[in-house]
């Protein structure tokens, strides 16, 4: 029998192997949609909250040509929403500076007119320019919405006087948030002599809602004035994205959904170093179909994150893995879906994928999301489970109930010819009164693993969050009681195993407003928890954080002392670990900015000095900088379990050439001793030539030692890629 015809037997088989599951998979979706029960609107009968705000979108019959400017006649017409209140730093208290707001809809986008009044105009922070970047360090004004109307889930969209975009959106009544998810809107804004104003044009498409009806929306409004260092909020609320504390949007009706159907293909032409593809060109790429407002289909063949920012190294002086975000274009609708406390989805699991597909979506009170790719194996004889050809699924079923709380279902199965790693698990989240937030989790694994022996292992989580936010108190406690046998090769844990106890924090918030000083934050940290089959110690952990925070000549300032000791089982030696640190931020408030973090402490029995230093800024208004380096030197060279002294630094450069061009350049260098010197450089043009039609030209190096080879490696790659949209 031949190569070729193995290899196909041994897809099939794969195929087959999963179609019953997949098959289960689909019947309960189907059953649970059946049975979900009445929509969220059907409740929307009922009469409003009284302590509710309520304002109404003015529906148009003109065009609103997003400039910036509020020039349209039809933007006199609409409500004009004024009544906004300090959420920081003196809860409930006026704002200092005035802000207009007007909702105004037709039936494929909903427009929104911004204007921030300010008595010192020439004071406005105004320096993000790349989309999705952190805008909360400008003036800003952010919009949530909550189109279902379930009180549970909402979309929001931000920008800056510059017209810079960021969005996301969230579940479990703030629960869980994603900044990682990119709406299709347009935004401009401008600086003017009396402030700064704004429009936005936000199809409907963006948005879940049961398209032909009459709506009621949950929303609400919040400007960021950064220098009074206060915070406006419409609905006021103490704890961020708690969706069920929002406003209500009505007058919204005869709305379309928009595009049922979207196509991006693309072609990639490949240069690299390597012999079997020195150059390449390859085609690909992404469909979309919309069976409704809330529920789509996704399809990916063949993709190319070529162009993606590679991963900032990170010195990690813990024993549990750092998480790593999501930037993939394919893995973030939907993302939010499967938030719950220990994530049994982590999809950086994934590497390389030939082909994948995903439904996500709501239908009444039920939210649903699938996802369903298959990855390549690598050459060779494989070392690791995750070496081989693989198939993975995950999916989520997300309930509704009491209103504001939900109960959600997970199941993750990855499988592949050397065997399989399974979670599953049931989590549930509940809002109860003054601002206090409960979630639970029961989750099981199993694996077998050919390679490593391991044989339909059988592991066993459970855990219990009970969280409060408000004005001046924030504070979380989680008790975990976890197996030795939980692997969660498919997810993230972010702990160690065989284990139970409690963890958690405190932060008291304190306004001073005495001398220039704004606030000051006290942090208390800490952890206990125990070896399940010996009772005895396996992780003690505590930490204490003052932060001050305080205007001088003009610029926010930031003092921080901290303190932070544990004691921690490894491998059966116990190591009490300690660090004590200052840190100095200079103009924090602003994109703009430049700190220092000097440590001193013991790492498993060695000595350690740390030092983080960093500066952002702008030399030009259209070009920004970012530099970071990071130092940990240790006694001897290196801890006792091993970690070396490490010397990382990376760089961010991004130049924007006009609106739709940019060159962006990422630097970095980790040397450490006794190791490896490692260099990654990524270069990247991008010209959006039209609306998400887009050339990429990307360049990639890579510098580091391979341990298999035992010596050093260089690797060069040139990607040209271009992107095309159509919208049906």
């Amino acid at each position: 029998m031949n190569r070729g015809l193995r290899q196909d037997m041994k897809k099939t088989e794969l195929c087959l192997k999963w179609f019953p599951s997949l098959v289960c998979v689909i019947t309960v979706i189907l059953v649970s949609v059946v049975c979900a029960g009445s929509s969220p609107l059907e409740r929307q009968t009922s009469p409003l909250d009284s302590k509710k705000k309520e304002t109404r979108a003015t529906r148009i019959s003109s065009k609103i040509d997003i400039d910036g400017f509020l020039n349209e006649a039809a933007w006199k017409d609409g409500q004009n929403i004024t009544s906004f209140l300090q959420r920081a730093p003196n809860y409930g208290d006026p704002p200092s500076e005035p802000t207009e707001v007007i909702i105004l809809y037709d039936s494929e986008n909903l427009y929104m007119g911004i204007r921030c009044f300010d008595s010192q105009p020439e004071c406005i922070e105004a320096n993000m320019t790349q989309r999705d970047s952190e805008l909360w360090n400008d003036d800003a004004f952010e919009i949530f919405i909550d189109s279902f109307h379930d009180l549970q889930s909402c979309s929001y969209f931000v920008i800056n006087p510059l017209g810079t975009q960021t969005d996301g959106r969230c579940t479990g009544n703030g629960t869980s948030v994603e900044s990682i998810w990119d709406g299709d809107w347009r935004a401009m804004a401008r600086v003017t002599s009396w402030g700064w104003c704004g429009e936005l044009a936000i199809p409907f498409f963006n948005l879940p809602f049961d398209a032909g009806k009459d709506q009621i929306w949950g929303i609400n409004l919040m400007r960021v004035h950064k220098r009074t260092g206060q915070d406006h909020l419409w609905q006021l609320e103490k704890q961020f994205f708690r969706v069920s504390d929002y406003g209500n949007l009505v007058g919204l009706r005869d709305l379309r959904r928009g595009r049922a159907f979207e196509m991006m293909p693309f072609t990639t032409l490949r240069r690299s170093e390597n012999p079997d593809e020195q150059i390449k060109s390859d085609v690909g790429g992404d469909l979309k179909y919309n069976f409704t407002s809330t529920f789509s289909a996704n399809l990916t063949i063949n993709p190319d994150f070529a162009q993606i920012e590679a991963d900032p190294d990170q010195i990690n002086l813990s024993t549990e893995e750092i998480w790593l975000p999501e930037k993939r274009p394919f893995f973030l609708e939907g993302c939010e879906l499967f938030g719950m406390p220990t994530n049994l989805f982590y999809s950086r699991r994934i590497s390389e994928i030939t082909a994948g597909g995903k439904l996500t979506g709501k239908i009444n009170r039920l939210s649903i999301a699938l996802v369903d790719v298959h990855t390549p194996g690598e050459r060779g004889v494989p070392a690791r489970f995750q070496d081989e050809e693989a198939n993975f699924l995950a999916a989520r079923l997300k309930g509704d109930i009491f209103g504001s709380s939900y109960l959600g279902l997970t199941g993750v199965n990855w499988a592949n010819e050397e065997g399989y790693s399974r979670a599953s698990g049931v989590d549930a989240g509940f809002t109860l009164p003054v601002g206090f937030t409960l979630t639970t989790q029961t989750s099981v694994s199993a694996d077998r693993d050919g390679i490593k022996g391991l044989n339909k292992e059988r592991g066993w989580e459970k855990r219990l969050d009970l969280q409060h936010d408000s004005q001046h108190f924030e504070g979380h406690l989680t008790y975990l009681n976890r197996d030795s046998k939980f692997h969660l090769n498919t997810g993230y844990s972010g702990g160690r195993n065989n284990v139970k106890g409690l963890d958690g924090h405190i932060t008291y918030m304190r306004p001073l407003e005495l001398m220039g000083l704004h606030d000051a934050h006290f942090n208390f940290i800490f952890a206990s928890y125990d070896d399940k089959d010996t009772g005895m110690l396996n992780y003690d952990y505590f930490r204490h954080n003052t932060s001050i925070f305080y205007k001088f000549i003009g610029l926010w300032f930031a003092n921080g002392l901290d303190a932070q000791w544990s004691k921690e089982k490894v491998e059966g030696r116990t190591y009490d670990n300690w660090q004590a640190y200052i840190s100095w931020i200079y103009n924090f408030e602003s994109f703009e900015n430049a700190g220092v973090r000097i440590k001193r402490g013991q790492s498993f029995r060695s000595e350690t000095d740390v030092l983080e230093a960093w500066i952002r800024f702008k030399p030009l208004g259209f070009l920004s900088l970012d530099l970071f380096t990071n130092r940990v030197d240790f006694t001897g060279r290196q801890n006792e379990i091993g970690w070396p002294d490490q010397w990382v630094t990376n760089m961010k450069a991004r130049l924007d050439v006009t609106q739709n061009v940019y060159l962006r350049s990422f630097f970095q260098t980790n040397d450490t001793y006794g190791w490896s010197l490692l260099r990654d450089v990524n270069l990247l043009l991008a010209w959006e030539f039209k609306r998400r039609n887009v050339l990429y030209v990307a360049y990639n190096y890579d510098e580091g030692w391979d341990l298999v080879a035992g010596k050093r490696e260089k690797s060069r790659r040139l990607l040209v890629k271009t992107s095309f949209f159509l919208g049906i």
